[in-house]
């Protein structure tokens, strides 16, 4: 359990690095049309030998 936080810590770390980069210019610049849409990750409670990632959009 603990190796478990421990990789979602360092996910969430590379992420805030790579969005604070990203917001400081040093990666391709985000055009401000684009900030309304939102991106996420299905999570479900089947049980697959290898489950297929399935993504949503919204608008807000």
């Amino acid at each position: 359990m603990e190796k478990d936080k421990k990789i979602v810590k360092s996910e969430e770390d590379r992420l805030l690095n790579f969005l604070q980069k990203t917001k400081e210019g040093k990666y391709a610049k985000i055009e401000q049309s684009s900030l309304s849409f939102v991106r996420f990750r299905e999570k479900s409670e089947f049980i697959e030998p290898s489950p297929e990632e399935a993504f949503y959009y919204s608008v807000r």
